[in-house]
């Protein structure tokens, strides 16, 4: 096509779905999809953009990603502490040290998708065990404190699969 038949030809403009659409499929910055929306509808209404992200939501609907199953943190930890442990004696035997584990550990609970909320809990785990030594040195019972609760994080098929050995 020469430039004189595309002249005589423009491409039509997206709509404001067409746009809000192309945004959200593609992680595109919601303020510049804002501005090519300003740019491209400059008499747009509210009434016409509140109908646009209607229509656009409607669109997308169908393309929402399923919820991720959840998992305790707590049995996340315990699957992971428990294969650590059992990795480290068969390689260290009796040697086993403490670090050894944890830094075994550390960079798998880092690998997991649910490891910010991990390392959250862990570490207020931490604090709730030394509150309890700090307390009873000063004769306060640890029983004032609430349980810490264990939040549900992202789980992985492995989390999924793992059954806790029966005691």
């Amino acid at each position: 096509m020469t430039d004189v038949n595309a002249a005589a030809f423009p491409q039509p403009r997206p709509t404001i779905a067409e746009i809000l659409i192309e945004g959200a499929t593609t992680d595109q910055p919601e303020m510049d999809m804002m501005l090519r929306v300003a740019e491209l509808h400059p008499k747009a209404t509210r009434t016409e953009f509140e109908a646009a992200v209607a229509a656009a939501q409607g669109a997308l609907a169908g393309r929402q990603e399923a919820a991720k199953p959840t998992v305790d943190a707590y049995w996340v930890v315990h699957r992971i502490a428990r294969q650590t442990f059992d990795a480290v004696y068969a390689r260290d035997g009796n040697d086993l040290t403490s670090h050894s584990l944890i830094m075994t550990a550390g960079p798998i609970i880092g690998q997991h998708p649910g490891h910010d909320l991990l390392l959250l809990w862990l570490a207020q785990k931490g604090l709730d065990s030394v509150f309890d030594e700090i307390g009873f040195e000063r004769g306060i019972s640890p029983d004032i404190y609430p349980l810490l609760l264990s939040p549900e994080v992202e789980a992985t098929q492995e989390d999924l699969d793992y059954e806790p050995p029966e005691d």
